[in-house]
């Protein structure tokens, strides 16, 4: 069994499980996490908040799919209707993640969702200014940065999206080193250890 696999299995025994398995994570790959509380409050109401865009999103492709239907037979909305309807049910999810980032401005992964939200329902020019504020909150983040690309390239705003793809890049270079180094202290460290072992044998 991995050391990751058995350090997990002990964090979950933890009574502190988040803080316990961010340790354990920085010490087996050498990156710096945060794992999130689910018994607190603001973390209920966010995941509260995901279940709510989700359920929105299914809920749409539904419709769509069944007035398609009703239309190969003759029926179904009009293409202006089923738009009224499908941007009144978005509304709500957006109402509630403007309330929330109203109470909770600085809720990095609120904005971010914000954002992947509203590039779902194609609104970029509200999306941009969501993802640059995750930017500002969690500038290590690599979903930042892809996301923003996006935002930018569908907003013709080329150079920054290229801007955007660059810093991930590095990003996704900079983990990768930290991982390569975390590996390798570990090796070190077990090899030093077996030298020790072996020296005091010999002994």
């Amino acid at each position: 069994m991995s050391d990751l696999l058995i350090g997990l299995l002990s964090a979950a025994l933890a009574t502190n499980q988040p803080a316990a398995v961010s340790n354990l994570v920085t010490q087996t790959t050498g990156l710096s996490i945060t794992i999130p509380d689910p018994n607190d409050p603001v973390e209920k109401e966010f995941q509260k908040l995901m279940e709510d865009d989700d359920a929105a999103q299914v809920e749409v492709e539904k419709w769509i799919r069944e007035n398609l239907a009703f239309g190969q037979k003759g029926g179904g909305l009009t293409p202006a209707e089923m738009n009224g309807r499908i941007d009144a049910r978005f509304n709500t999810v957006r109402k509630e993640y403007e309330d929330f980032l109203k109470r909770h401005a600085d809720h990095a992964r609120g904005h971010l969702a914000y954002g992947g939200f509203l590039m779902d329902i194609h609104d970029f020019d509200d999306a941009e200014p969501e993802l640059e504020k995750a930017r500002e909150l969690v500038p290590e983040k690599p979903a930042v940065y892809s996301n923003l690309a996006k935002a930018y390239q569908r907003r013709g705003n080329l150079e920054e999206a290229q801007e955007a793809l660059t810093a991930l890049a590095a990003l996704n270079q900079a983990q990768a080193e930290e991982i390569g180094e975390a590996s390798g202290d570990r090796k070190a460290g077990y090899a030093g250890h077996g030298v020790e072992q072996g020296a005091a044998v010999d002994h």
